[in-house]
C-alpha cells in the first residue's frame, strides 16, 4: 500500500469524481484509476460504487475513508513539525499599508526585541488579499480588519477598535454644510478609494450600491501616503482609519452619519499544527494587549 494511492483515494472520495480529483492533484485520470484498483485489490474490497458518471463510497470504502483520513492528517502534521524543527524559524505576515505605520511598527519593535531569532517576512496586502493568501497558506498570519466576510476556518484576535473617517482638504465644498453627511450627500464628490484588496473598498461600494448610485471614483490606490497627498491637494476626499491621520497632514474630518466602526487584529488559518513562530507571535500579542477572541 502506497501513500500516493491513499491520497488519490481520499481526493476521489471528497470530489466524488475522478476527473475533478485529477485536476486538483495534477495527476492523470488513468493514474488515479489504476492506483485505486490496486488499492482495492490489496484490501480485497470495493471502495466505490461505479455507476456511469457517478461514483460513491461503499460501506467498506466509507469505513476505510474515516480511518485513513485521520492517519494521513496526522502524518501531514508530523511532516510540518519536522520541517519546523529543522528550518530556521520564520514567519510570513501580511500587513495592510493603512495600519502598518501607526500600529504594526509598535508590534514589530516589541516582537523583534523578544524574539530576535524569528525571521519575519512582511508583505503589504489589504484584508481581502491577505485572507486569500491565508487560505492558500502563503501567509502564516495577517493583520486584518473584522466585519466583512471573515472565513469560517480562521481565528481573529482584535488589537484595536476604531473607525473610518471621511477626510477632505480645508477648501473642499462639502465642508460648507453644517449637517452630518451620508452617502447620498457625497454621490458626486470625487473619491479616492483603497484598491479592491481592501475591506474599505468593498464597504464603500456596497453603501453606494445600496442607494442605487455609482460613486465618483477618481483613483484607487494601495498606498496611504498617496491617498493623503491627493486629498490634501483638494483633488478628492476619502475614507481613512482615524489613527492614520496626523496634524501635519492638513486633512479635515467631515461629520459623517453612522461612522464605519472596525476592529483591527491578527488572523490566522485554523489547523491542527501551528509552527512555534506563529504560536510565539500570538502569545506575544496576548501578553501585551488587552484582547478578546472573536
Amino acid at each position: 500500500m502506497k501513500l500516493s494511492q491513499i491520497r488519490y483515494f481520499l481526493e476521489v472520495a471528497k470530489c466524488k469524481n475522478i476527473t475533478q480529483a485529477s485536476k486538483k492533484l495534477y495527476v492523470s485520470q488513468p493514474t488515479i484509476t489504476v492506483a485505486i484498483k490496486e488499492l482495492e485489490k490489496e484490501l480485497e474490497i470495493d471502495l466505490f460504487h461505479r455507476e456511469k458518471q457517478r461514483i460513491s463510497l461503499t460501506d467498506d470504502g466509507r469505513f476505510f475513508y474515516e480511518e485513513v483520513l485521520e492517519i494521513v492528517e496526522n502524518l501531514d502534521n508530523l511532516v510540518e513539525v519536522v520541517k519546523d524543527r529543522k528550518k530556521e524559524s520564520s514567519l510570513k505576515l501580511g500587513v495592510p499599508p493603512m495600519t502598518g505605520a501607526f500600529l504594526f511598527s509598535k508590534i514589530l519593535k516589541g516582537f523583534r526585541s523578544k524574539y530576535p531569532h524569528i525571521n519575519l517576512e512582511i508583505y503589504e496586502h489589504g484584508t481581502i488579499k491577505s485572507r486569500e493568501l491565508l487560505q492558500e497558506e502563503e501567509l502564516d498570519l495577517a493583520i486584518t480588519t473584522s466585519g466583512y466576510s471573515k472565513p469560517n476556518n480562521t481565528n481573529f484576535i482584535p488589537i484595536l477598535k476604531t473607525s473610518y473617517g471621511l477626510y477632505t482638504s480645508k477648501d473642499q465644498p462639502i465642508l460648507e454644510t453644517e449637517n452630518t453627511l451620508n452617502f447620498e450627500d457625497i454621490k458626486k464628490v470625487p473619491l479616492i478609494l483603497f484598491n479592491k484588496g481592501f475591506n474599505i473598498n468593498q464597504k464603500v461600494i456596497e453603501e453606494f450600491e445600496g442607494i442605487g448610485v455609482k460613486p465618483n471614483i477618481l483613483l484607487e490606490t494601495g498606498q496611504i501616503e498617496t491617498a493623503k497627498q491627493i486629498i490634501s491637494e483638494g483633488l478628492a476626499s476619502g475614507f481613512i482609519i482615524k489613527e492614520c491621520i496626523k496634524d501635519s497632514d492638513g486633512l479635515i474630518e467631515v461629520p459623517f452619519k453612522n461612522p464605519m466602526s472596525v476592529s483591527i487584529g491578527v488572523e490566522w488559518k485554523r489547523k491542527k499544527y501551528q509552527s512555534s513562530s506563529v504560536e510565539s507571535f500570538i502569545e506575544y500579542l496576548k501578553n501585551n494587549y488587552e484582547l478578546n477572541s472573536i
